[in-house]
C-alpha cells in the first residue's frame, strides 16, 4: 500500500527542514528534506530512528510528473507476450528507447506494475507480459517515476512534483 506525504516546498528563510517518517524495506526511517543554498536545490536525507546525525542516504530531490491516462492496453503473444499501450497524448519518449514506466489503475491488476517499456510510436509503447491477463476492462495510467532511494532500498520513494507529495511504497 502506498503512503502519501504532502510536501509543498517553501524557500522562506525561517522555514525549518521538512521531516516525515517512512517505512522502507519494512523498517521505519526519518526523512528530512532541506534546501541547499549552495546548489540551489532540495535534498532528502534518510536517517535511522536511532541516529539523527549520520544520514544513511543523501540524495538530490528529483520530481516525477503526474500520471498520464492511457487510451488502451492490448495483450498479444508477440515476442513471448507483450502489452501494447496507447497513450491519449504523445509520451515524448524517442522511438526505440527503453524507459521504465509505472502502470497503475489498469484492470486486470496483472497489467499494473513497474515495467521496462519500449517506445514504438509517439503515442504507444509496449512491455513484456508472458501470460494473457484476460479481458482488459480499464487502461489506467502511466508515469515515469524517479525513485529517490533506488539503489539503496528496494522500496520506492517518489516525489510527485505537480501533486506536491511523496509516495512511499514498501
Amino acid at each position: 500500500m502506498t503512503t502519501l506525504v504532502p510536501f509543498t516546498p517553501s524557500l522562506a528563510p525561517s522555514s525549518p527542514p521538512f521531516q516525515f517518517q517512512a517505512t522502507l524495506d519494512g523498517q521505519q526511517y526519518n526523512c528530512v528534506v532541506k534546501w541547499n543554498l549552495y546548489s540551489q536545490r532540495w535534498f532528502i536525507q534518510v536517517f535511522s530512528l536511532s541516529d539523527t546525525v549520520n544520514p544513511i542516504l543523501t540524495q538530490g530531490l528529483v520530481g516525477s510528473s503526474n500520471a498520464a491516462p492511457l487510451a488502451s492496453l492490448t495483450w498479444s503473444d508477440r515476442n513471448g507476450g507483450t502489452v501494447e499501450a496507447t497513450t491519449e497524448a504523445p509520451h515524448w519518449v524517442p522511438l526505440g528507447r527503453v524507459v521504465t514506466f509505472t502502470i497503475a489503475g489498469a484492470l486486470p491488476a496483472a497489467l499494473n506494475g513497474v515495467w521496462r517499456c519500449v517506445a514504438d510510436s509517439p503515442t504507444s509503447f509496449y512491455y513484456p507480459l508472458s501470460s494473457d491477463p484476460g479481458n482488459i476492462t480499464a487502461a489506467g495510467s502511466f508515469s515515469y517515476d524517479v525513485n529517490v532511494v533506488g539503489g539503496y532500498f528496494a522500496s520506492r520513494l517518489v516525489y510527485r512534483l505537480f501533486a506536491s507529495r511523496f509516495e512511499v511504497s514498501p
